[in-house]
């Protein structure tokens, strides 16, 4: 018949990449932004923008052993930083990639409810937009010089 393949053999590459690899090269990235970010926006680091990297690449390591704890950890951090910092940090990128996780492992109701929660938090944080994406003409721009 036409049936079709599970999910769990498709795979994308003919090869499999270790996990350390991918886990090495997310916390790689992390790191990177975070002391790049100091050349680009001719700013300092602050103790927050540390503290959220170093609980992103917790969530990250702790993303395929403990998919829902780890998501939970990086919920609870992004709130928090955002709430001090008042602008999103990496730790977002690193909920995001945990809710994937949590997404794949675990089927119906468990992951209906980890994706509406993590899109609730976002939604509510109320993250001002960066520069980058806000031009000249737009009705952002006019409500932010008031």
């Amino acid at each position: 018949m036409n049936e079709q393949p599970h999910p769990e053999r498709v795979r994308l590459l003919p090869w499999r990449i270790p996990w350390w690899v991918t886990d090495t090269a997310l916390v790689g990235l992390m790191t990177f932004g975070l002391i790049g970010r100091r050349f680009v926006d001719n700013a300092a680091d602050g103790t927050i923008e540390w503290v959220a990297t170093a609980v992103a690449v917790v969530v990250i390591l702790g993303r395929r052993r403990y998919p829902i704890p780890a998501l939970g950890l990086g919920l609870v951090t992004t709130v928090i930083v955002v709430a001090i910092a008042e602008q999103p940090s990496v730790i977002m990128l690193a909920v995001l990639i945990a809710l994937f996780n949590v997404a794949t492992r675990y089927r119906g109701r468990t992951a209906l409810v980890a994706g509406v929660g993590t899109t609730i938090v976002f939604a509510s944080l109320g993250a001002p937009m960066p520069a980058a994406f806000v031009g000249h003409g737009s009705p952002m721009n006019t409500l932010s010089d008031e």
